[in-house]
Protein backbone atom coordinates (compact mmCIF):
# COMPACT_ATOMS: atom_id res chain seq x y z
CA UNK A 1 0.00 0.00 0.00
CA UNK A 2 2.14 2.25 0.82
CA UNK A 3 4.45 1.65 -2.09
CA UNK A 4 1.41 2.44 -4.47
CA UNK A 5 1.05 5.70 -2.38
CA UNK A 6 4.86 6.35 -3.16
CA UNK A 7 4.38 5.61 -6.97
CA UNK A 8 1.30 7.92 -7.06
CA UNK A 9 2.97 11.05 -5.36
CA UNK A 10 5.87 10.31 -7.90
CA UNK A 11 3.67 10.05 -10.73
CA UNK A 12 2.08 13.48 -9.37
CA UNK A 13 5.39 15.11 -8.94
CA UNK A 14 6.71 13.89 -12.96
CA UNK A 15 3.56 15.80 -13.66
CA UNK A 16 3.54 18.97 -11.74
CA UNK A 17 7.17 19.18 -13.39
CA UNK A 18 6.06 19.05 -16.72
CA UNK A 19 3.63 21.66 -16.27
CA UNK A 20 5.97 23.56 -14.38
CA UNK A 21 8.10 23.02 -17.95
CA UNK A 22 5.40 23.95 -20.00
CA UNK A 23 4.73 27.62 -18.48
CA UNK A 24 8.55 28.77 -18.51
CA UNK A 25 11.50 28.56 -20.84
CA UNK A 26 12.48 24.21 -20.45
CA UNK A 27 16.08 24.17 -20.61
CA UNK A 28 17.40 21.32 -22.69
CA UNK A 29 20.70 19.53 -21.52
CA UNK A 30 22.30 16.95 -24.12
CA UNK A 31 24.79 15.84 -21.86
CA UNK A 32 21.97 14.31 -19.10
CA UNK A 33 22.30 10.21 -19.91
CA UNK A 34 19.22 8.68 -21.80
CA UNK A 35 16.74 6.17 -19.98
CA UNK A 36 15.17 3.30 -21.87
CA UNK A 37 11.79 5.47 -22.01
CA UNK A 38 13.26 8.75 -22.65
CA UNK A 39 12.40 11.06 -26.03
CA UNK A 40 12.64 13.59 -28.09
CA UNK A 41 9.62 15.48 -28.68
CA UNK A 42 9.93 17.98 -31.21
CA UNK A 43 6.10 19.88 -31.50
CA UNK A 44 6.68 22.02 -34.32
CA UNK A 45 7.49 18.45 -36.13
CA UNK A 46 5.40 16.49 -34.29
CA UNK A 47 8.22 13.59 -34.29
CA UNK A 48 9.92 11.51 -31.42
CA UNK A 49 13.26 10.30 -31.48
CA UNK A 50 14.36 7.36 -29.43
CA UNK A 51 18.43 7.90 -28.81
CA UNK A 52 18.80 4.24 -27.89
CA UNK A 53 17.60 2.77 -31.11
CA UNK A 54 18.11 5.92 -33.75
CA UNK A 55 14.50 5.92 -34.66
CA UNK A 56 12.12 8.76 -35.76
CA UNK A 57 8.43 8.40 -34.85
CA UNK A 58 6.27 10.84 -37.19
CA UNK A 59 2.93 10.34 -38.35
CA UNK A 60 2.38 10.20 -42.44
CA UNK A 61 -0.48 8.86 -44.60
CA UNK A 62 -3.16 8.11 -41.61
CA UNK A 63 -1.11 6.15 -39.14
CA UNK A 64 2.87 6.56 -37.07
CA UNK A 65 5.46 5.70 -39.23
CA UNK A 66 8.90 4.33 -37.56
CA UNK A 67 11.83 4.79 -39.68
CA UNK A 68 15.87 5.74 -39.13
CA UNK A 69 15.77 8.58 -41.62
CA UNK A 70 12.90 11.69 -41.71
CA UNK A 71 11.79 11.97 -45.70
CA UNK A 72 12.69 15.17 -46.84
CA UNK A 73 9.52 17.08 -46.19
CA UNK A 74 9.83 16.86 -42.10
CA UNK A 75 12.56 19.30 -41.29
CA UNK A 76 12.80 18.98 -37.28
CA UNK A 77 13.41 22.63 -34.96
CA UNK A 78 16.63 21.34 -32.45
CA UNK A 79 15.79 24.82 -30.42
CA UNK A 80 12.32 23.53 -29.64
CA UNK A 81 12.22 19.85 -28.35
CA UNK A 82 11.54 18.39 -25.31
CA UNK A 83 12.61 15.30 -23.46
CA UNK A 84 10.11 13.09 -22.05
CA UNK A 85 9.29 10.12 -20.36
CA UNK A 86 6.66 7.41 -21.69
CA UNK A 87 7.38 4.29 -20.38
CA UNK A 88 4.97 2.60 -23.00
CA UNK A 89 5.46 0.15 -25.99
CA UNK A 90 5.61 3.11 -28.60
CA UNK A 91 5.30 6.99 -27.62
CA UNK A 92 3.24 7.96 -29.69
CA UNK A 93 0.41 6.49 -27.34
CA UNK A 94 0.12 10.01 -25.52
CA UNK A 95 0.46 12.01 -28.28
CA UNK A 96 -2.73 14.18 -27.63
CA UNK A 97 -1.44 14.89 -24.27
CA UNK A 98 2.34 15.90 -25.58
CA UNK A 99 0.19 18.11 -28.31
CA UNK A 100 -1.75 19.51 -25.38
CA UNK A 101 1.36 20.17 -23.04
CA UNK A 102 3.80 21.35 -25.75
CA UNK A 103 1.96 23.81 -28.74
CA UNK A 104 3.42 24.57 -31.79
CA UNK A 105 5.15 27.73 -32.58
CA UNK A 106 4.91 29.38 -36.09
CA UNK A 107 8.50 30.19 -36.24
CA UNK A 108 9.69 27.84 -39.01
CA UNK A 109 13.38 26.39 -38.56
CA UNK A 110 16.27 27.82 -39.82
CA UNK A 111 19.57 26.36 -41.38
CA UNK A 112 21.12 27.10 -38.44
CA UNK A 113 18.67 24.95 -36.40
CA UNK A 114 19.11 22.32 -38.75
CA UNK A 115 22.94 22.62 -38.26
CA UNK A 116 22.14 22.10 -34.69
CA UNK A 117 20.01 19.23 -34.86
CA UNK A 118 22.46 17.33 -37.15
CA UNK A 119 25.12 18.02 -34.77
CA UNK A 120 22.90 17.20 -32.09
CA UNK A 121 21.74 13.77 -33.50
CA UNK A 122 25.65 13.23 -34.66
CA UNK A 123 26.14 13.63 -30.80
CA UNK A 124 23.63 11.23 -29.13
CA UNK A 125 24.34 8.59 -32.01
CA UNK A 126 28.05 8.76 -31.16
CA UNK A 127 27.28 8.40 -28.02
CA UNK A 128 24.52 5.18 -28.09
CA UNK A 129 27.66 3.61 -30.37
CA UNK A 130 29.71 4.12 -27.05
CA UNK A 131 27.32 3.02 -24.69
CA UNK A 132 26.79 -0.27 -27.43
CA UNK A 133 30.81 -0.61 -27.47
CA UNK A 134 30.92 -0.50 -23.52
CA UNK A 135 28.07 -3.27 -23.26
CA UNK A 136 29.66 -5.24 -25.10
CA UNK A 137 32.91 -5.30 -24.09
CA UNK A 138 31.48 -5.57 -20.20
CA UNK A 139 29.52 -8.46 -21.32
CA UNK A 140 32.86 -9.85 -22.81
CA UNK A 141 34.85 -9.11 -19.88
CA UNK A 142 31.69 -10.93 -17.77
CA UNK A 143 31.85 -13.82 -20.60
CA UNK A 144 35.58 -14.26 -19.62
CA UNK A 145 35.33 -13.75 -15.98
CA UNK A 146 33.02 -16.96 -16.00
CA UNK A 147 34.59 -18.70 -18.46
CA UNK A 148 37.76 -18.54 -16.07
CA UNK A 149 35.84 -19.07 -13.15
CA UNK A 150 34.63 -22.31 -14.41
CA UNK A 151 37.68 -23.71 -15.87
CA UNK A 152 39.11 -22.97 -12.33
CA UNK A 153 36.15 -24.76 -11.07
CA UNK A 154 37.03 -27.26 -13.47
CA UNK A 155 40.47 -27.76 -12.63
CA UNK A 156 39.70 -27.83 -8.22
CA UNK A 157 36.85 -30.25 -8.85
CA UNK A 158 39.38 -32.38 -11.30
CA UNK A 159 42.22 -31.29 -8.59
CA UNK A 160 40.40 -33.04 -5.59
CA UNK A 161 39.36 -36.31 -7.37
CA UNK A 162 42.94 -36.80 -8.48
CA UNK A 163 43.97 -36.09 -4.78
CA UNK A 164 41.60 -38.14 -3.17
CA UNK A 165 41.88 -41.20 -5.56
CA UNK A 166 46.16 -40.44 -4.45
CA UNK A 167 44.86 -40.63 -0.63
CA UNK A 168 43.28 -43.38 -0.92
CA UNK A 169 45.42 -45.49 -2.62
CA UNK A 170 48.54 -43.95 -0.54
CA UNK A 171 46.35 -45.03 2.95
CA UNK A 172 45.98 -48.30 1.06
CA UNK A 173 49.22 -49.08 0.75
CA UNK A 174 51.06 -47.98 3.78
CA UNK A 175 48.10 -49.96 5.51
CA UNK A 176 49.27 -53.05 3.75
CA UNK A 177 52.76 -52.11 4.46
CA UNK A 178 51.85 -51.54 8.17
CA UNK A 179 50.47 -54.87 8.53
CA UNK A 180 53.61 -56.81 6.65
CA UNK A 181 56.23 -54.00 8.06
CA UNK A 182 54.58 -53.56 11.63
CA UNK A 183 58.12 -54.43 13.14
CA UNK A 184 61.18 -52.73 10.97
CA UNK A 185 62.91 -49.56 11.74
CA UNK A 186 61.56 -45.78 10.91
CA UNK A 187 64.60 -44.79 9.24
CA UNK A 188 64.38 -47.69 6.86
CA UNK A 189 61.08 -46.63 6.34
CA UNK A 190 62.13 -43.26 5.09
CA UNK A 191 64.92 -44.27 3.01
CA UNK A 192 62.33 -46.54 1.52
CA UNK A 193 59.68 -43.80 0.99
CA UNK A 194 62.51 -41.63 -0.12
CA UNK A 195 63.99 -43.91 -2.71
CA UNK A 196 60.16 -44.72 -4.34
CA UNK A 197 59.68 -40.60 -4.69
CA UNK A 198 62.99 -40.80 -6.50
CA UNK A 199 62.08 -43.32 -8.50
CA UNK A 200 59.00 -41.86 -9.48
CA UNK A 201 60.65 -38.49 -10.30
CA UNK A 202 62.60 -40.75 -12.91
CA UNK A 203 60.31 -42.39 -14.16
CA UNK A 204 58.18 -39.08 -14.67
CA UNK A 205 61.29 -37.47 -16.58
CA UNK A 206 61.54 -40.68 -18.49
CA UNK A 207 57.99 -40.41 -19.32
CA UNK A 208 58.03 -36.57 -20.19
CA UNK A 209 61.40 -37.24 -22.47
CA UNK A 210 59.92 -40.72 -24.03
CA UNK A 211 56.45 -38.48 -25.16
CA UNK A 212 58.82 -35.37 -26.24
CA UNK A 213 60.64 -37.90 -28.39
CA UNK A 214 57.45 -39.64 -29.68
CA UNK A 215 55.95 -36.29 -30.32
CA UNK A 216 58.90 -35.00 -32.42
CA UNK A 217 58.88 -37.97 -34.44
CA UNK A 218 54.89 -37.51 -34.85
CA UNK A 219 55.37 -34.13 -35.78
CA UNK A 220 58.44 -35.15 -38.66
CA UNK A 221 56.08 -37.72 -39.75
CA UNK A 222 53.00 -35.12 -40.18
CA UNK A 223 54.84 -33.02 -42.16
CA UNK A 224 56.82 -35.72 -44.31
CA UNK A 225 53.31 -36.69 -45.11
CA UNK A 226 52.07 -33.09 -45.99
CA UNK A 227 54.93 -32.63 -47.98
CA UNK A 228 54.18 -35.93 -50.01
CA UNK A 229 50.49 -35.09 -50.37
CA UNK A 230 52.16 -31.83 -51.80
CA UNK A 231 53.92 -33.74 -53.95
CA UNK A 232 51.10 -36.25 -55.27
CA UNK A 233 48.85 -33.12 -55.46
CA UNK A 234 51.45 -31.25 -57.92
CA UNK A 235 51.75 -34.36 -59.84
CA UNK A 236 48.14 -34.53 -60.38
CA UNK A 237 47.80 -31.02 -61.09
CA UNK A 238 50.88 -31.48 -63.96
CA UNK A 239 49.06 -34.69 -65.01
CA UNK A 240 45.75 -32.98 -65.33
CA UNK A 241 47.43 -30.41 -67.01
CA UNK A 242 49.40 -32.11 -69.76
CA UNK A 243 45.85 -34.28 -70.38
CA UNK A 244 44.11 -30.92 -70.75
CA UNK A 245 47.12 -29.62 -73.32
CA UNK A 246 46.65 -32.73 -75.10
CA UNK A 247 42.68 -32.30 -75.39
CA UNK A 248 43.37 -29.08 -76.68
CA UNK A 249 45.65 -30.27 -79.13
CA UNK A 250 44.12 -32.52 -80.88
CA UNK A 251 40.24 -30.92 -80.41
CA UNK A 252 42.42 -28.07 -82.45
CA UNK A 253 43.85 -31.02 -84.79
CA UNK A 254 40.39 -32.21 -85.58
CA UNK A 255 38.89 -28.74 -85.94
CA UNK A 256 41.42 -28.08 -88.71
CA UNK A 257 40.73 -31.83 -90.67
CA UNK A 258 37.26 -30.72 -90.43
CA UNK A 259 37.50 -27.45 -92.17
CA UNK A 260 39.92 -29.00 -94.44
CA UNK A 261 37.61 -31.09 -95.29
CA UNK A 262 34.51 -28.99 -95.93
CA UNK A 263 37.08 -26.58 -98.24
CA UNK A 264 37.80 -29.84 -100.08
CA UNK A 265 34.48 -30.21 -100.68
CA UNK A 266 33.62 -26.85 -101.27
CA UNK A 267 36.23 -26.55 -103.80
CA UNK A 268 35.01 -30.07 -105.43
CA UNK A 269 31.70 -28.32 -105.49
CA UNK A 270 32.98 -25.03 -107.11
CA UNK A 271 34.49 -27.35 -109.72
CA UNK A 272 31.28 -29.27 -110.36
CA UNK A 273 28.91 -26.87 -110.93
CA UNK A 274 32.21 -24.57 -113.11
CA UNK A 275 32.17 -27.88 -115.28
CA UNK A 276 28.18 -27.87 -115.87
CA UNK A 277 28.06 -24.60 -116.76
CA UNK A 278 30.92 -24.50 -119.35
CA UNK A 279 29.07 -27.64 -120.49
CA UNK A 280 25.68 -25.88 -120.69
CA UNK A 281 27.74 -22.91 -122.51
CA UNK A 282 29.11 -25.63 -125.02
CA UNK A 283 25.40 -26.88 -126.22
CA UNK A 284 24.32 -23.44 -126.34
CA UNK A 285 27.05 -22.54 -128.78
CA UNK A 286 26.14 -26.02 -130.60
CA UNK A 287 22.55 -25.18 -130.87
CA UNK A 288 23.18 -21.88 -131.92
CA UNK A 289 25.38 -22.77 -135.09
CA UNK A 290 22.75 -25.67 -135.81
CA UNK A 291 20.44 -23.39 -136.42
Amino acid sequence: MQRRHFIKLLWAGSLGAGGLGLSGCETYDSRVSYGRYDYDYYPDSDVYYHSWTGSYYYFGNGLWIRTRTLPIHIVLNPSYRRRINVPDRYPYSRNREHRRRFPRRTRAPSTNDRVIHRRDRNERERRVRVEQERRLEEQRIQVDRERRLEVQRDRAERNRRLEGQRQQVERDRRLEEQRRRARRDRRLEEQRIEVDRERRLEVQRDRAERNRRLEGQRQRVERERRLEEQRRRAEQGRRLEGRRIQVERERRLEEQRKRAERDQRMDEQRKRAERKRRLEELRRLRRENLR
